[in-house]
């Protein structure tokens, strides 16, 4: 019903706080599950007709509880005699659905805040009449013996399932449960406060700050606060308001940074806390925030492109002087430079920025790209004043169906090392106000808190000097477009977008305006240099100077500040003349390789040598080669897949599509970027579980077949052109049978089906069209 693992499923025993809630919810699913199963509802279809009927069944259960209260005041909520179940019960069952489009229209006739909600038709075609009887009897039933949480609950959870089944635009109206959750928990709100969100969609951030405070003190109340501006988004979070029990509720309805309804005196009000989900990147055309009256945009005004700064602005505006707001944000609002730099510049200088924390990718519905959130406060504790607190969580989360998840464990360590403001290796750190000065104001997490295994590696470097470039460099050059470098003396070339470091001019063909041309003082041979920076530990290196959430481009003044690992010149030639043995000793075994496929005959001479070899370096077999690549947990270049089309949870006797196209996606996504190795027949814990299972159902036990069956899906969807790219073979690994598929990178773009493009953004798969896709395809592959 919702994501599997899911803190947001009605399965979830966590969600029923007595053994016959539990009932009662297996009973509404049960029923929910036949209406859906004899109707023609897509998921997204069914959804919005049952948010309405559990919220008809909350009225009903409020109207006819034993236990009568002062039912959300502000709502002033009314339930007509023609939207009570006795009367819906006893029409005949051709005029059912008529009687409950005129149930829904009485009750927003009889309660104002519904009135711009669009209810569904439930005399549609596409609705089984006959189901819906028996449906009303259950919520009638349960709702007259449902406990204050139940309904809520499920309202809650199919929230959560319509926003998954509504994909990529899923985040215009609700954010996830655990990210509601981690952001309330980061601010805090107390009793009698008032919390905000400009960006209300389903009031899933209000909410959960009223329930955060209940736990807290069972008598605890607080204001909310929020400005929608989808109609019926806001009606539907004035509806989860109501069920939730929000009694200081105001939802308004409009454009927040065009029309902010909260106003006072002629100004903004002003709240304690402030969380939210702004839309990324919106445009601001159109909107006249020059001549704003409420002087939200001190800072400056962001471009017209991208309104980020323009909703971080308005909530700062809307704070109070103690007050603390926590945003989401894109990774580009972290760095990205123009008119977004000087906002940055005057709110970092002010010492307004508390904490920057970095989430896994894939968190978001329709989305593999990974965000962070940005925690500003306007009255620190002295401690804290002068310093940003940088938490890099991406690899703490858990894998669900359609998005990740951040699990308790997860929440609570970022959570607690925001309140201790504690360092912690390759998680956590504490930077100065000065520090991020020197960095020019880029608040790119990696550059502080660094997360990935591979900054560990440089402690191997300790014994040599870390220089900058810039110290190096005697000149850095970029050539125009179209233009060419001219051949210099102990230059290095490093690509604006991409890894491929080099020292020859010929390496770069005539595509010298995607490069720097970076010529060396006498300190360093480019040879080392261009070396070094072609290692893991050179890499990352040049990765985290760049910036850019899908494509990685690395600026001028940033590729300044890259640290090389600068030994003195004698081992500098040691470590290229090393290079150059095992470069030979690679096109040595290359040379046997083309000998071995041509000359069958010599196998005996081509084994002697070998057995040289071998016994001089070790040997390293297949299964040690898999569980290598297991321990390296999946990333930007490895991906885990437990079948390639054998759905082990729901089996249906055929092949299960879906699971076979994220397969494919994958490879897709590997042939884009960097290339990569996608083991089939790997759970995302790394447990071997190998491919027997779906080989013996679908494939007659014969591993050729199934391979076979590959090689066709591959050909057939991603296309023969694409195949020599692509190497893949079954490997035994105690016992088991898991499917290596090593991906090389691609020379031109690959699209899966000749239609849709993927690339890998670490460690997820995500799909990229119109002028992304176009600008990322024009950077990797020069077209």
């Amino acid at each position: 019903m919702s994501e599997s693992n899911s803190a947001d499923s009605v399965h979830d025993q966590n969600d029923a706080d007595k053994p016959d809630e539990t009932l009662l919810i297996g009973a509404i699913k049960s029923a929910l599950d036949d209406f859906r199963a004899s109707s023609y509802l897509r998921l997204d279809e069914y959804a919005k007709p049952v948010l309405d009927l559990l919220f008809l069944a909350e009225a009903n259960r409020q109207e006819y509880s034993p236990v009568k209260k002062d039912w959300k005041r502000n709502s002033g909520l009314a339930l007509p005699a023609t939207a009570q179940f006795d009367h819906l019960l006893s029409v005949p069952d051709h005029v059912l659905g008529d009687a409950l489009n005129k149930a829904f229209y009485a009750l927003k006739e009889d309660n104002s805040f519904l009135e711009e909600f669009d209810f569904s038709d439930f005399n549609s075609a596409k609705l089984n009449k006959a189901r819906l009887r028996p449906l009303l009897h259950v919520l009638a039933t349960t709702s007259s013996e449902a406990g204050e949480e139940t309904i809520p609950r499920l309202f809650e959870a199919f929230l959560a399932q319509f926003a998954a089944a509504s994909g990529q635009h899923a985040g215009e109206f609700s954010t996830p449960k655990d990210i509601r959750t981690l952001l309330i928990a980061l601010v805090k709100p107390e009793s009698e406060m008032s919390l905000y969100d400009p960006c209300a969609g389903t009031a899933g951030f209000l909410t959960k700050g009223l329930d955060y405070v209940r736990q807290k003190n069972d008598a605890g109340s607080i204001a909310l606060y929020g400005q929608e501006i989808n109609a019926e988004t806001l009606a539907i979070g004035r509806m989860n308001l109501a069920l939730s029990g929000a009694e200081d509720s105001f939802l308004a309805h409009g454009n927040s940074l065009t029309h902010p309804h909260h106003v006072a005196n002629g100004g903004l009000m002003q709240f304690d806390r402030i969380v939210s989900n702004p839309p990324f990147a919106v445009s601001l055309r159109g909107m006249n925030l020059e001549h704003d009256q409420f002087n939200r945009f001190r800072y400056g005004l962001p471009p017209a492109s991208s309104g980020d700064f323009a909703f971080i602005q308005h909530m700062l505006a809307s704070l109070k002087p103690n007050g603390v707001m926590a945003t989401i944000v894109s990774h580009g609002v972290l760095f990205r430079g123009g008119r977004e730099k000087a906002i940055r510049k005057g709110i970092v200088d002010d010492d307004l920025v508390e904490a920057v924390i970095g989430l896994p990718p894939a968190l978001f519905y329709g989305t593999g790209i990974s965000s962070a959130v940005l925690i500003l406060n306007r009255r620190k504790l002295p401690e804290r004043q002068g310093k940003v607190l940088f938490i890099n969580a991406d690899k703490g989360f858990q894998k669900g169906d359609r998005r990740n998840l951040l699990g308790e464990d997860d929440i609570a360590r970022i959570t607690t090392c925001f309140e201790e403001f504690a360092e912690s290796e390759r998680f956590s750190t504490v930077a100065t106000i000065d520090d991020i000065r020197t960095n020019d104001y880029n608040l790119n997490i990696q550059r502080y808190a660094d997360s990935s295994a591979l900054s560990g590696l440089v402690t191997q470097y300790n014994s040599f000097e870390k220089i900058a470039i810039k110290e190096l460099a005697l000149e850095v050059n970029s050539a125009r477009r179209g233009g060419t470098f001219s051949d210099k003396a102990n230059a290095v070339y490093i690509p604006m977008v991409g890894k491929r470091v080099t020292h020859h001019l010929d390496d770069i063909a005539q595509r010298h305006d995607r490069y720097y041309q970076v010529v060396l003082s006498d300190r360093a041979i480019n040879a080392y240099v261009s070396q070094f920076l072609g290692t893991s530990v050179g890499q990352h290196a040049l990765s985290i100077m760049a910036v850019g959430s899908v494509i990685q481009r690395l600026g001028k003044a940033d590729l300044n500040e890259c640290i090389i690992a600068l030994p003195d010149l004698p081992t500098q030639q040691n470590i290229l003349r090393t290079h150059d043995k095992l470069a030979a000793l690679k096109e040595a075994i290359g040379v046997l390789d083309r000998e071995l496929s041509v000359n069958p005959v010599g196998l005996t001479e081509l084994q002697v040598q070998l057995d040289s070899m071998l016994s001089v370096i070790g040997k390293l077999s297949d299964a040690d080669q898999i569980r290598s690549i297991i321990r390296e947990g999946e990333s930007k270049t490895v991906e885990f897949k437990e079948t390639l089309s054998l759905n082990l949870r729901h089996d249906t006797g055929q092949k299960d599509k879906v699971m076979e196209e994220m397969c494919l996606k994958t490879i897709v996504a590997f042939l884009n970027s960097e290339g990569g190795h996608l083991l089939v027949g790997v759970a995302d814990d790394g447990t071997i579980a190998g491919l027997g299972a779906e080989i013996a159902k679908f494939h007659k036990d014969s591993t050729d077949k199934f391979l076979l069956h590959f090689k066709n899906t591959v050909e057939k969807r991603i296309g023969p052109e694409f195949y020599p790219f692509i190497d893949y073979r079954l490997i035994e690994v105690d016992g088991k049978n898991p499917m290596v598929v090593h991906c090389k990178p691609s020379q031109k773009p690959c699209f899966l089906d000749g239609e849709v493009f993927y690339v890998r953004t670490n460690p997820a798969t995500d799909k990229l069209v119109g002028p992304k896709q176009l600008e990322y395809i024009r950077h990797r592959f020069g077209t």
